[in-house]
């Protein structure tokens, strides 16, 4: 892997929008700069997380960053053709044109947020691993949580009541990257839509629902602690009392005690 030199990555990456409109070649450009960029000297669990299941290339963030930073003026300018490079890049079977692929459609204006939202589902369905799965719930939405706050609310609404799990666990996530959004200023609305998934959840949805209330703890302690306090001795909260003992080493330690205190009164 070359080091990464701005000047010579920038003219890299204007020679890609180039070629914006012309998806296939796009995909031979964007080969070609991902395997010039390529870390052939990365080992399996070097990162502390697992390898992805993906064809990699293992391409530094700042390269990606850099090509998101060019396309975007063409994603703004032209969103029907970055439509169709998005769907392009996310049918490459590799972990970086997916990423992009994801990026780069939360960028498209959402003037007609349908037009954005038909590609997310259909690769949902395709349940992509994990890594993938969130940049798409997250940077897919990027526009639409800001300028279509309540059509996100309606998709969210309809995957928790969704009868497979998979669905579920998409909403759940889709609700903390909009509550973890600088724009979004409603979390009570976000614990609403949550509540019921700390009172009594299945086993496939903890690890979910336990991560989520980790990132939760430290980006807003004292309003997710309220959430757990208040259901912890309802009659119809079976797990929130064991949630709350898996997650409480989160919160900070005035936090920790306050919610001890009220695990020991239930």
């Amino acid at each position: 892997m070359p080091a990464i030199q701005p000047a010579r990555l920038k003219h890299q990456t204007a020679q890609l929008s180039e070629v914006f409109e012309q998806p296939d070649l796009f995909l031979r450009n964007i080969h070609n700069l991902l395997r010039l960029y390529a870390d052939r000297t990365h080992r399996t669990g070097q990162a502390g997380e697992p390898p992805p299941i993906l064809e990699s290339y293992r391409v530094p963030q700042p390269v990606l960053r850099e090509i998101i930073l060019e396309l975007r003026p063409h994603v703004l300018s032209n969103p029907q053709a970055a439509l169709v490079l998005c769907k392009f890049l996310w049918a490459e079977p590799v972990l970086e044109c997916r990423l992009l692929s994801s990026a780069l459609l939360g960028q498209i204006p959402p003037i007609h947020p349908q037009l954005v939202l038909e590609p997310i589902q259909e690769w949902l369905e395709t349940q992509p691993e994990d890594r993938v799965l969130k940049a798409l719930l997250d940077q897919g939405f990027v526009r639409i949580r800001l300028e279509q706050p309540e059509f996100l609310k309606g998709v969210i609404q309809e995957w928790l009541l969704h009868e497979k799990t998979f669905f579920i666990r998409c909403g759940l996530w889709a609700l903390l990257f909009t509550a973890i959004d600088p724009s979004f200023h409603n979390l009570p609305e976000i614990f609403h839509l949550l509540t019921p998934f700390i009172r009594t959840v299945s086993k496939e949805l903890r690890p979910d629902i336990l991560n989520i209330l980790q990132e939760l703890a430290h980006y807003a302690p004292q309003e997710t602690a309220f959430l757990l306090r208040k259901n912890i001795s309802r009659p119809d909260s079976s797990d929130t009392a064991w949630i709350t003992r898996q997650v409480i080493h989160e919160f900070p330690m005035p936090i920790q005690e306050s919610l001890r205190n009220t695990l020991r009164s239930t």
